[in-house]
């Protein structure tokens, strides 16, 4: 079996592909679709008009467009061309977030006249659909290659580094969280870095970010503005920088920013929306500073929730490769007695979510 899956190129952040959440969730899905001996490839083009050149040179048996940027008309063309493949289009993007994109539920509609099938990278979201569509939507959960590193250690004591990063935009709730970490600095009598992107500025996001520079420049600490950066020197950011990271959002559908700092060890404070995550490091009442700040207390110095948020973050995966192998028709992943074994713990020992 092969399957080809296809990104739009971002043209507004220039020739080269800005490694954005949505890319890298694509990228990832390759990589593990491979390494579990489907032969799978990703490829990024400009335009509608580029989809039929790259079916054509792989010849896949099932294609995913990732993400709703195809114009529904298109279909009737690559139909023709390509009988034999499946498509599949593959959501992003929660409700909310689709909400302020003009095209999405016509097209997503449109889609389904040409016998098209849909996907969404987030249980709820799925099922949300499949009853306004009437249809069935698959689940095409995302993954995160997780690697093994060493807990942080030898943070500088007079100074907090915080990250906050992401495309300004107000899904993504970036001011209520500079209070909350200027607050926690205060509290523990440090200066503050508080590190954002600037680069992709969505969504009426003009007023965030001219908000967020008037709150830095009368707070005594420092807001560090970023370019978009490659995956690569993005991580090597974190790694090197980077004490907390916060994603305490109104709506998202995995946070890939969020699994970048499980995987080096680094404590999060989230929101519900990063639904993988443990209760310890989840704050409910996302406009509340007060109680962001406490959560930020309980984790900045945890290393028991630090770990447990990356076995959770494992633990999806798990369920990540079952439900794609289940898509694609091929028999289940065969559990080794370890899996089965942290299986069973994982369930005994959720109460630690309770922390």
């Amino acid at each position: 079996m092969k399957v080809l899956c296809i990104t739009k190129r971002r043209g507004a952040y220039g020739g080269v592909h800005p490694s954005s959440g949505l890319y890298n969730s694509v990228r990832f899905i390759v990589a593990m679709l491979n390494e579990i001996g489907v032969d799978a490839k990703m490829v990024d083009v400009v335009d509608n008009n580029s989809i039929d050149r790259e079916v054509h040179k792989y010849r896949p048996d099932i294609c995913i467009i990732d993400a709703i940027w195809i114009i529904p008309e298109k279909f009737a063309i690559l139909k023709r061309l390509h009988p034999k493949v499946k498509w599949v289009i593959r959501n992003h993007s929660d409700i909310p977030f689709l909400s302020n994109e003009g095209n999405a539920i016509r097209w997503l509609f449109e889609y389904l006249d040409y016998d098209i099938k849909l996907a969404s990278n987030r249980k709820q979201t799925a099922d949300e659909l499949s009853k306004t569509l009437n249809t069935d939507i698959a689940f095409l959960p995302n993954y995160y290659p997780l690697t093994d590193e060493i807990l942080r250690t030898g943070r500088d004591s007079e100074t907090i580094n915080i990250g906050c990063f992401g495309a300004i935009r107000p899904l993504k709730n970036q001011l209520v969280q500079a209070m909350a970490a200027i607050e926690f600095a205060d509290r523990r009598n440090q200066a503050l870095k508080f590190y954002i992107n600037t680069e992709r500025v969505e969504g009426c996001g003009e007023s965030i970010l001219k908000n967020l520079r008037s709150l830095f420049d009368y707070s005594g600490h420092e807001l560090v503005e970023l370019p978009w950066l490659d995956h690569k020197d993005f991580i090597k950011l974190l790694g090197s920088k980077i004490d907390l990271s916060m994603q305490v959002s109104f709506n998202e559908t995995f946070n890939i920013v969020s699994s970048d700092a499980c995987n080096l060890n680094i404590p999060i404070v989230v929101s519900p929306e990063v639904y993988w995550a443990s209760k310890a490091a989840m704050v409910k009442d996302t406009t509340n500073v007060d109680k962001i700040v406490e959560r930020m207390e309980i984790v900045i110095d945890n290393n028991a929730i630090v770990k447990y948020n990356k076995n959770l973050l494992g633990r999806e995966n798990e369920r990540t490769k079952q439900a794609w192998c289940s898509f694609l028709g091929l028999d289940k992943l065969e559990m080794s007695w370890t899996e089965c074994i942290f299986g069973w713990c994982f369930k005994r020992f959720r109460r630690e979510d309770a922390l």
